[in-house]
């Protein structure tokens, strides 16, 4: 962890000496003049990066765009913009920007509208389970790439998290960091990437709440927490019911899908699906359910030494020798090729969530990636490319669109046409 703080450090000094196309404005934030005309579109820094993918007729309307921080690009840091932000900088403590979200306090949080049940015939089959999806999701979901990249793998830009809603994405990754202020900041890594479309939980959650609002017979969202205090030198996050309390700040409680929530009657979650299933998908519709990717001391200390998630709002990620605790119903594994552990957690009735390919990988390679993942019955499939990209041929999506039919866990009456 020191050594990880002082290369902070002096990549901070790096950057001071390297600031050609960076301005700063009246108010302190940075912002971009002339940042350059990077195409890059690598992905990761020391984290497995991945993917699922967005197949939808909305995908057309990105035509031209990039996904990496290129001269001209609609999707990248070059040109400044961040379609749909009003303003993208850091989330670290130097700055906090304009997301184009106004930061929520506990006043200015509205109850839920009422639930709007599908109709009788519409929406998905009463037979379709929450663990009959799969979906496309998004690896370090607020990323902008930086204006001096001090490594080719932060040279990638997501479109804010609203539009990558749009286009089928559900499941997402934010990296946490503790704030002087004690907000929870969302970004990679401070000062040396750390720009982002959402500088704090709050704010993020926030863009996916108002999207959800619209549409509140959505599939559920998937949200996965790395709580990164290794990479900043601000106050360190010591609790996870610290980030419990950011949520509900913005998520009503009877809107997320606990462990709690899914035990029902029954002694625990695991006793439920082993008895009946998963939750039906229509029951779920517009709900939220949040993982935490750390399997370490903060986990531990949450899940009271990894033996419960009574009343807790996060879900723990299972490693391959808990798929049978009566907690364990979330896992990430580490990538798509990692077939008994797949099989494992299936066989246990987990939902599984991959990273599959960073942008720093060939176009067929990340292709086989995809398709080991779509037809290993993964859930939820994470990537850097979910958006046409200048220069490359490959676009995480899946065969029938995002969210879809899990090939693996799914009936044959699954039908992702009656999915919202």
């Amino acid at each position: 962890m020191a050594l990880r703080r002082v290369t902070i450090l002096a990549a901070w000094g790096l950057l001071a000496g390297c600031s050609r196309g960076v301005t700063t404005s009246d108010d302190g934030y940075a912002t971009a003049s002339d940042a350059g005309s990077d195409d890059g579109n690598t992905a990761g820094g020391n984290e497995s990066n991945g993917g699922g993918g967005v197949d939808s007729p909305s995908n057309s309307g990105s035509s031209g765009s990039t996904n990496g921080a290129g001269s001209g690009s609609t999707n990248g840091a070059g040109s400044g913009s961040t379609n749909g932000d009003t303003s993208a900088g850091t989330g670290s403590d130097a700055a906090l920007p304009d997301s184009g979200i106004s930061p929520v306090s506990d006043a200015q949080v509205e109850p839920p509208p009422p639930w709007q049940p599908w109709p009788e015939d519409e929406g998905p089959s009463v037979s379709i389970r929450l663990n009959h999806l799969q979906m496309i999701g998004t690896h370090n979901s607020y990323h902008i790439a930086p204006f001096v990249a001090v490594d080719d793998s932060h040279k990638y830009t997501h479109k804010p998290l609203n539009q990558q809603l749009d286009v089928g994405v559900r499941a997402f990754e934010l990296d946490l960091h503790g704030g002087r202020d004690g907000k929870i900041r969302v970004y990679h890594i401070q000062a040396v990437d750390d720009r982002t479309t959402c500088s704090t939980l709050k704010d993020c959650l926030q863009t996916l709440k108002t999207w959800s609002d619209a549409k509140p017979r959505h599939t559920p969202i998937f949200v996965w927490f790395e709580v990164k205090n290794d990479t900043s030198i601000t106050p360190a996050i010591k609790d996870l019911v610290e980030v419990e309390k950011e949520i509900l700040a913005v998520i009503p409680a009877e809107r997320i899908i606990t462990a709690d929530f899914v035990r029902g009657s029954y002694a625990s979650p695991r006793a439920r699906v082993e008895a009946e299933g998963w939750p039906a998908l229509r029951d779920v519709s517009g709900m939220f359910a949040f993982m935490l990717i750390d399997r370490d001391d903060l986990a531990k200390k949450y899940s009271e030494n990894n033996t419960t998630l009574n009343g807790r709002k996060i879900w723990i990620n299972a490693a391959n020798d808990q798929h049978t605790q009566p907690w364990a119903l979330m896992t990430k594994v580490g990538g798509p090729d990692d077939a008994a552990e797949i099989a494992d957690a299936l066989k246990h009735q987990l939902m599984v969530a991959t990273n599959v390919c960073s942008t720093n990988k060939a176009d067929d390679v990340c292709q086989t990636k995809l398709n080991t993942a779509v037809m290993a019955g993964l859930h939820m499939l994470k990537d850097d490319l979910p958006f046409p990209t200048s220069g490359r041929s490959y676009v995480a999506k899946l065969p029938e669109g995002s969210p879809g039919c899990n090939g693996m866990t799914a009936p044959a009456e699954c039908d992702p046409n009656r999915f919202e």
